[in-house]
């Protein structure tokens, strides 16, 4: 079978794959139209929880609200949304222990580990602002 439109022919092929392209187009559309709907209330329903958070603090004739970080990190949770976070430094030791450290003498191992062994911070936040290597002991294996 063949259908001619617009001067261009199209197969049996062509037209089935039209056909299910369209039934799948169909079926993608509503999902993504439920998918909206779903989103137009839980938008709606955080609406309500913002407005709710700060019309029951406010008292008519106010001219300032405070809150604690605690009860905007619980409002921001409760919305599904990150919380306010602080900055933190922190002071922390390593004990480590390196063995088949190959070298002529100690001190040329004690070297080698002063110059290989480095300190580093796996998270895009955050920085290591300073390290010591402080070697203790040198032994023969």
């Amino acid at each position: 079978m063949e259908l001619i439109y617009k001067d261009v022919k199209y197969t049996e092929d062509m037209l089935i794959t039209a056909l299910k392209t369209r039934d799948d187009f169909d079926g993608l559309n509503q999902v993504l139209s439920k998918r909206v709907r779903n989103q137009d209330d839980e938008l709606a329903t955080i609406r309500g929880e913002v407005f709710d958070f700060f019309n029951d603090a406010f008292t008519p004739g106010d001219d300032e609200l405070t809150f604690s970080i605690e009860q905007i990190n619980t409002l921001l949770e409760s919305i599904s949304c990150n919380k306010l976070k602080s900055l933190f430094m922190v002071r922390a030791t390593i004990d480590v222990t390196i063995s088949g450290v190959e070298a002529e003498d100690s001190e040329a191992a004690e070297a080698e580990v002063q110059d290989q062994l480095t300190a580093d911070w796996g998270s895009a936040d955050g920085r290591i602002e300073e390290y010591t290597i402080d070697i203790r002991k040198v032994d023969a294996e």
